[in-house]
């Protein structure tokens, strides 16, 4: 009988889980905690040739991805270009790439509406209990529940969120909505600007072959936290939230607040990506890094073990990583699951490790964290751009 992987989190981790363990001879079951399908969630993902293979192997044919953008450019308040550099990268649909893995599975493999409420390791076999009231005995838990995992705290009990000083607003607003003049801009360019301790980056989201598309914008503000933060943490029925707050929470006060700092700080044509969003969302950046991603039959993949700042942009393809070399290591078992997950963790935490080391670098200078001048703009777009082969040992077996 094939053994058994129960997978808890429904997200892109918890796919990629789910189809390399399946490729890999074993049963998998994915549970999502939320009700609703989380396909119309997300907004634009950068993505690497790496990560198109995976997405190939796990859905059994080619599938493109997403568009190409050729060029980066940084526009300062003037509108003057004063940097560019050809770099081509595939910017796709998080929708898109969600639906394609999904629609992949086998029939009743994923489960909405289902939350884990206890797990124990019972040695050779892990039990899990849902607020369905299922109970399901696996050989192997896996929790890809992101960045706020539930259940972190049965691997590594010491491990905790460290907030870095700054928030990512983002937005994506469809492309027809802008003039002419910010369509010449941000149409086919991954675009920065970068006010003094602030950065505001832009890039095209579309279907594959689509020619509806939308614009996507992550904009790192400072936001010290008794200051700032803790406001823009009030929502709007009063509640006082301490690590992130839902969209529909953001007090209008706020929203209009930033729409006026925009137009004071960047280019026109990213001030009305931000003034034309209609709901933004608001993410305080957090480091996490774990001492451990595995512990018995229980183990953690993608941003439940290590959250690098977005600056990095691989935090998508960093969990397929990790279910790919799951999955390599759970095959054809020769030795047992343990010491197969041993090995497996021993190659992720390095990459995890440097991912988080190099978001820390890339994001410093947004906290004040440094008396002297920020990184020159060259240097910004330059060293954002991270190929997954610049990391260390790579590829880690």
């Amino acid at each position: 009988m094939s053994p058994i992987a129960c997978i808890v989190g429904g997200s892109l981790g918890g796919l990629f889980a789910g189809h390399f363990l399946r490729l890999a001879g074993w049963q998998i079951t994915i549970h999502e905690r939320t009700e609703e399908p989380l396909s119309g969630r997300g907004a634009g993902i950068v993505t690497y040739p790496e990560l198109a293979t995976m997405v190939h192997t796990c859905i059994g044919r080619k599938a493109a991805l997403g568009i190409l953008c050729e060029k980066r450019i940084v526009q300062d308040k003037t509108e003057s270009i004063i940097a560019e550099k050809i770099y081509p990268q595939v910017m796709a649909s998080w929708e898109w790439l969600f639906n394609i893995l999904f629609e992949a599975l086998p029939p009743n493999a994923y489960h909405l509406g289902n939350n884990c409420i206890r797990a124990i390791d019972l040695g050779d076999s892990v039990e899990l209990d849902f607020t369905s009231g299922e109970k399901i005995e696996a050989d192997l838990a896996v929790f890809a529940d992101g960045i706020y995992s539930e259940h972190r705290k049965l691997i590594d009990p010491y491990s905790k969120l460290e907030y870095a000083g700054y928030v990512a607003w983002r937005g994506i607003v469809e492309e027809k909505e802008l003039s002419p003049s910010a369509r010449a801009i941000l149409r086919n360019h991954f675009a920065f600007a970068l006010p003094h301790r602030q950065q505001l980056l832009t890039y095209p989201v579309a279907r594959p072959q689509s020619e509806d598309r939308s614009i996507n914008y992550v904009w790192y503000r400072p936001a010290p936290v008794k200051d700032v933060l803790k406001n823009w943490l009030l929502g709007k029925s009063g509640t006082q939230y301490e690590e992130g707050i839902p969209p529909h929470e953001i007090r209008d006060t706020v929203i209009n607040a930033i729409r006026i700092d925009a137009e004071r700080d960047m280019p026109k044509a990213f001030s009305e990506l931000v003034n034309k969003t209609e709901r933004p969302l608001m993410q305080p950046i957090y480091d996490l890094a774990t001492s451990r991603m595995c512990k018995g039959r229980f183990l953690m993949i993608g941003d439940a073990a290590f959250s690098a700042r977005p600056h990095v942009g691989m935090g998508v393809i960093k969990a397929a990583e990790d279910a790919c070399l799951l999955g390599d290591r759970l095959a054809n078992l020769t030795i047992s699951i343990e010491d197969s997950l041993a090995e497996w963790e021993t190659a992720r935490r390095k990459v995890g490790e440097f991912l988080v080391d190099r978001g820390r670098m890339l994001g410093s200078y947004l906290a004040g964290e440094h008396a002297e001048d920020p990184p020159g703009i060259i240097e910004i777009m330059s060293n954002s751009a991270l190929r997954v082969t610049d990391i260390p040992d790579y590829p880690m077996t």
